[in-house]
């Protein structure tokens, strides 16, 4: 099959969407598949890449790093005609989502759409957007859903709150499995040693993007607490991003910064060998889809302390491959590292092998094949909307039931956020004194 996938975060960025896409073109690949990805220019971009479309963009739009995407049609599509794509996937319900519908529509094939993430937790957490912008931008996820043939959701989690919203499209949960044959290698002993980490120390650790979404100052309250009352341990952070200064300030201010090694970004086989050094692994993140990190650090053997999340839930079975913590409770987190520091090595053990057993439930093989078969059987079946043939004239129709439905979808969204505006503007502010919400 040729499979096109759309996408507005790529390379160089590094991050979950990112990482997913890599590692299903490589599955894909790999099986004899060609795979064409669109996705936006950057300042420095990699090396030319084949196997990449860049498409115009305006740099570090978001953040002093993401780009946005301006996808001109009449410029893409004569990039893509030679390549006559089978299916096209793609992985955001904007921008580039909105230039897949009309592909899928000027191609005629079926359109697949993978949830990566959890809109609402971000616009909640990172901005301070009114509540009517939330709602809106989920009027928007919501109508796309529904101009799709197929939906793929990480976890069932996710599957759950999509379907809370009314959605009607059929949903397949495939998580982007782990190569679990990098971990065949794993060093950890070699990694303690290029960073100076004591062999005989027990060593906690964590792998991820360091943002406010990921909960990153809980889960530095935690880490600061556990330090402080277990001599035997130090802490590794493999990662970066804005949240970084805080917690390095965190631990310095508590006299515990000779006690955490931050690395920042890793890859390949250091960052295979970072999880392999690791002996538990804690997570605090809610705003999770899926959570890749935890089957990677599962790979390698390293027990998982969690708090009971969308995404976590579907890989961390409590007491057999690690623990949940049912709440963002800061002294049941820190006590749960304190149990499992306590753990004979026969308790340990038998974590480690559950760990392993589990991240193989999750290998990027069985994840790439079933995605395939989905992609098969859409290609192969009359139930996708009909885009395979008709005259040139239907073929406009079809063009133009397409645009008007993703601009009443767009109508709906407005009408959603016009509604909530003036809900709030009805309602008299009971306090003389009150002040924005999120302030």
């Amino acid at each position: 099959m040729n499979i096109l996938m759309l996408t507005n975060v790529y390379t160089p960025q590094i991050g979950g969407v990112t990482r997913s896409i890599e590692q299903f073109a490589e599955g894909y690949r790999q099986q004899g598949h060609d795979v064409l990805i669109v996705a936006p220019d950057y300042e420095e971009n990699p090396d030319p890449d084949p196997g990449v479309v860049r498409v115009p963009a305006i740099p570090n739009f978001y953040e002093g790093r993401y780009s946005l995407p301006i996808p001109v049609m009449p410029l893409l599509i004569p990039q893509l005609r030679p390549f006559q794509p089978d299916i096209i996937h793609a992985h955001h319900p904007f921008l580039l989502g909105s230039t897949a519908q009309s592909l899928a529509i000027e191609f005629r094939t079926p359109l697949v759409y993978t949830h990566h993430t959890r809109y609402s937790v971000y616009i909640e957490e990172k901005t301070d957007w009114p509540h009517s912008v939330e709602e809106a931008i989920g009027e928007l996820i919501t109508g796309f859903c529904e101009l799709v043939d197929q939906i793929i959701v990480p976890s069932s989690g996710i599957q759950e709150l999509l379907g809370k919203r009314g959605i009607r499209t059929n949903m397949e949960v495939v998580p982007t499995g782990v190569d679990i044959r990098k971990f065949d290698t794993a060093d950890g002993a070699r990694f303690r040693e290029e960073f100076q980490i004591d062999p005989e120390k027990l060593i906690v650790g964590h792998v991820g993007r360091l943002s406010v979404e990921k909960n990153c100052r809980f889960l530095t309250e935690v880490l600061c607490d556990f330090l402080k009352t277990t001599d035997s341990a130090d802490v590794l952070i493999v990662g970066d991003g804005p949240e970084r200064e805080p917690m390095e300030k965190a631990f310095a201010n508590r006299g515990l910064s000779e006690r955490v090694v931050m690395t920042g970004f890793l890859t390949g086989q250091e960052l295979v060998d970072a999880y392999a050094a690791m002996d538990v692994f804690p997570f605090a993140s809610h705003s999770e889809t899926q959570g890749m990190v935890l089957g990677e650090a599962m790979a390698a053997g390293t027990p998982v302390v969690a708090i009971a999340a969308t995404g976590v839930n579907d890989i961390v079975s409590d007491q057999q491959n690690g623990f949940l913590v049912p709440s963002e409770d800061l002294d049941l987190f820190c006590a749960q590292l304190q149990h499992f520091a306590k753990l004979n090595s026969d308790e340990r053990e038998k974590l480690e092998q559950a760990a392993i057993e589990t991240a193989r439930e999750f290998s990027q093989q069985q994840c790439v094949e079933k995605m395939l078969s989905l992609y098969e059987s859409l290609v192969n079946s009359d139930q996708h909307t009909d885009r395979s043939s008709g005259s040139p004239w239907g073929h406009m129709q079809e063009k133009w039931d397409s645009t008007w439905k993703r601009w009443r979808n767009r109508s709906r969204a407005v009408a959603t956020l016009a509604r909530e505006a003036m809900a709030g503007t009805s309602q008299p502010d009971s306090s003389p004194d009150a002040t924005d919400s999120h302030s």
